[in-house]
């Protein structure tokens, strides 16, 4: 018990205006679980605000997006940072149940998904888990292509916000937390920065379909967002849009699909995917 009380007190609450940026970067980008969503440029789009858990001089850290209020300390995820957690190596478990406690404690409001490298057997009873899939690139031969849809490669970012607000759609993430303007804006970073790639599917009436977005995260690729206008054609176009990215990715790495509680999770599940469980924090 002596370790884990040394621990805890060398695991720091740090606003985000004392947060070193730089040394926040260094620590995700060295970890073993790295994840291009949990660097400081993403999160400050993705976020808008966060605070961070930070373990001696940035040798782990867990970024802690707020939620709008004045009064308390509220976070959550959202869809643009769908898992996040605790970055670093050798985090044990000791380790993670102190970033746990000290987040509950200084949190009035909790809603937070953690990344699959966050997963400890001795939590298995005291945490809710949810699914995620992943889909393993092993070659990209033979891939096949509907002859039903095309590819539009220079659409705006403007366009695809407007075919996802003017229609009623079936995506990975429940619309009720899609927000326009701050997908619009990680859309602008991530292509900026040659992270990004955005697909829009067209019918043969020229009229979009579908869309899907994936971020470049190091070893491998993320879906962020898609979106298909119809539930009867949602396995077909998000097939034509996953092999539209599989003729252009990475060879050899393995693209995570997420979690979703929408009927894409059936669509996964079709998929050549491997499931992997997360935990969900909550504090009410």
């Amino acid at each position: 018990m002596g370790v884990i009380n040394i621990i805890c007190v060398l695991i720091k609450f740090v606003k985000y205006k004392n947060v070193d940026l730089k040394a926040w970067d260094i620590c995700v980008k060295n970890s073993i679980n790295k994840d291009v969503t949990a660097l400081s440029g993403y999160l400050d789009i993705a976020c808008k605000k966060w605070d961070a858990l930070i373990l001696d001089d940035y040798k782990a850290v867990m970024p802690l997006p707020r939620i709008n209020s004045v009064l308390f300390n509220n976070y959550a995820t959202n869809f643009l940072v769908p898992q996040l957690g605790v970055f670093g190596n050798g985090i044990n478990y000791n380790v993670f149940s102190d970033f746990i406690k000290l987040f509950k404690s200084k949190s009035h409001k909790i809603n937070y998904n953690l990344n699959k490298y966050n997963y400890y057997n001795q939590f298995t009873n005291a945490l809710p888990k949810s699914i995620g899939y992943e889909f393993d690139v092993y070659s990209k031969e033979n891939i096949y292509l509907s002859s039903k849809y095309f590819i539009e490669k220079r659409i705006s970012n403007n366009e695809i916000i407007r075919f996802v607000e003017n229609a009623k759609l079936i995506s990975n993430i429940s619309m009720l937390n899609f927000d326009a303007d701050m997908m619009r804006q990680i859309l602008a970073y991530s292509i900026r920065n040659g992270i990004g790639y955005m697909y829009a599917a067209y019918d043969r009436c020229n009229n979009i379909v579908g869309v899907a977005f994936f971020v470049k995260s190091f070893s491998k690729d993320k879906l962020i967002f898609a979106a298909i206008k119809e539930k009867n054609i949602i396995k077909e176009v998000f097939e034509f849009l996953l092999n539209n990215h599989l003729k252009i990715c990475r060879h050899s790495i393995s693209i995570d699909l997420g979690f979703s509680d929408t009927y894409f999770a059936n669509v996964f599940r079709c998929l050549n995917v491997k499931p992997y469980f997360t935990y969900l924090i909550n504090k009410n």
